[in-house]
C-alpha cells in the first residue's frame, strides 16, 4: 500500500516536491475521520443521499492519494446509496467494511508522513504552508 501511495503521490506531486506531498497526506488524515463519522451517522439516521456524499467524498480523496482498495470499497458504498432498490443490511455491510479497513489505511498515511518528512543525507526539506489543503 505505502508504493502505490507513494508512487501516486509522485505522479501528482512531482517526485522532488515533499511539501505538497505532506500536505495532502495531512489533510486526508484531518477530514478522514470527519467523513468516516458522516457515513456513520446518515446510516444511523437513514440518510442515504447523504452518506453517498461523504462516500464519494472518501472514495475520491483516497484515491487521490492512492489507497486504492479503499478507494474502491468507498466506491461500492456510494453506489450502493444511488441504487433505487438500497438494501439496509448491504449499506451496513458496506458501511462496517470502511470503518474496519480505516486503521490499515491511517497506519499507511502516517508511516508515509513519516517516510517524507525525515531527512534524507543529502536533503533537507522545508515545510510550506498556506495551500488551503488543511483548511
Amino acid at each position: 500500500m505505502l508504493n502505490d501511495m507513494l508512487e501516486t503521490l509522485r505522479d501528482i506531486a512531482g517526485d522532488d516536491d515533499t511539501d505538497f506531498m505532506l500536505d495532502l497526506l495531512e489533510s486526508y488524515q484531518s477530514t478522514t475521520p470527519h467523513l468516516l463519522a458522516d457515513i456513520e451517522a446518515a446510516h444511523s439516521q437513514g440518510e442515504i443521499v447523504t452518506m453517498g456524499n461523504a462516500a464519494h467524498q472518501l472514495k475520491s480523496s483516497s484515491a487521490m492519494i492512492g489507497c486504492r482498495g479503499f478507494s474502491d470499497q468507498c466506491d461500492a458504498l456510494e453506489k450502493a446509496c444511488k441504487t433505487s432498490e438500497t438494501d439496509p443490511s448491504n449499506l451496513a455491510a458496506l458501511a462496517v467494511a470502511i470503518r474496519q479497513m480505516y486503521p490499515a489505511v491511517e497506519a499507511a498515511v502516517e508511516a508515509l508522513i513519516q517516510q517524507l518528512s525525515t531527512p534524507s543525507a543529502t536533503t533537507q526539506p522545508t515545510r510550506r504552508s498556506g495551500f488551503g489543503l488543511n483548511a
